[in-house]
C-alpha cells in the first residue's frame, strides 16, 4: 500500500511504502542524468512527463515535479508504477549489490578538490596552531 504525504515544497510529494525501497540509503536522481541511469524503475519514473527529480530512501520515495504539471495527473501514475514494481519484485528498487549512482565521474574531481583544500587551507592552519595533520612516529 502506497501512502502519499505532503512536503513543504508544493512541487514535491512523498510516497511512503510498507516495502523497502532502498537498501543503500538515500539516493537522488535527476532527469538531466537519465541517460546515465541504469535502473529501469528510476529511468521510467523520470521519463514521466513533468517529473524533474526522484529521491529514494528506505521506505519512501519523493518526486519533484515541474511547476506546470498537476499532481492530479502525476500522483496516480507514480503510485501505479510503484505498485506494479512491487507486485512483480520482492527486492528493493535500489539493492546493496547494485551501484546505480551517476557520481563516478564526478567523485574523482571531488576527491581532488577535497585534497587541495586540506593541503592548501586546513594543514597550514593546523600547523600555525602548533600541530600538524601528518603522523609522526616516536621512539
Amino acid at each position: 500500500m502506497i501512502i502519499t504525504e505532503q512536503t513543504p515544497n508544493p512541487d514535491s510529494l512523498k510516497f511512503k511504502s510498507e516495502e523497502v525501497i532502498s537498501d543503500i540509503g538515500s539516493e537522488e536522481f535527476q532527469k538531466k542524468d537519465i541517460n546515465k541511469i541504469k535502473n529501469p524503475f528510476i529511468k521510467e519514473l523520470l521519463s514521466f512527463n513533468g517529473v524533474e527529480l526522484v529521491l529514494l530512501a528506505k521506505n519512501f520515495l519523493s518526486v519533484k515535479k515541474e511547476n506546470a504539471t498537476s499532481w492530479d495527473t502525476l500522483k496516480p501514475m507514480v503510485i501505479s508504477h510503484m505498485n506494479d514494481y512491487f507486485e512483480k519484485n520482492k527486492n528493493p528498487i535500489l539493492k546493496k549489490s547494485e551501484k546505480t549512482t551517476v557520481k563516478s565521474q564526478e567523485s574523482g574531481e571531488v576527491i581532488e578538490q577535497i585534497k587541495e583544500v586540506l593541503d592548501s587551507k586546513i594543514r597550514p592552519a593546523v600547523a600555525r596552531d602548533g600541530g600538524d595533520i601528518k603522523f609522526k612516529s616516536f621512539e
